[in-house]
């Protein structure tokens, strides 16, 4: 019994320290980031758990809404479409990692609609954007 209790506690720590890492990597997140994606500069704007893409030069452009697994590794970032430039995508889900690194924010996220998401932030699958704040 006192095993169960010590595995129980365990695995509530553990929990609470995921929870405590989404939250301070969705703080993290937050604001506005720059990007260079086909030698174009791009904007993502983060705000609670949407997000706002803008590639001006091409008028590609989506608003999403957003989960954070960092209890994964990679961490996990899986996108749904709420709208966009491209209607096909719209209610589907983009799967993604990123991470952070030297004050800059790396995703690596598949078309939306995939299956699965990259295993790594060289998928050839996959879109992958090394993101700045200015």
């Amino acid at each position: 019994m006192k095993t169960m209790l010590i595995l129980f506690a365990a695995g509530m720590l553990a929990t609470l320290a995921a929870g405590d890492s989404a939250e301070s990597d969705l703080k993290r997140m937050q604001g506005e980031w720059t990007a260079i994606d086909d030698e174009e500069k791009v904007v993502m704007v983060v705000a609670k758990s949407n997000l706002e893409y803008r590639n001006p030069k091409t008028g590609e452009w989506f608003k999403a809404e957003f989960s954070l697994d960092p209890s994964t590794s990679p961490k996990q970032i899986n996108a749904t479409i709420k709208d966009g430039a491209i209607d096909e995508f719209k209610d589907k889900e983009s799967l993604g990692i990123y991470r952070f690194a030297d004050g800059r924010l790396e995703i690596a996220a598949c078309r939306p609609g995939e299956t699965e998401g990259p295993k790594d932030f060289d998928d050839p699958r996959c879109r992958r954007l090394e993101f700045t704040k200015d």
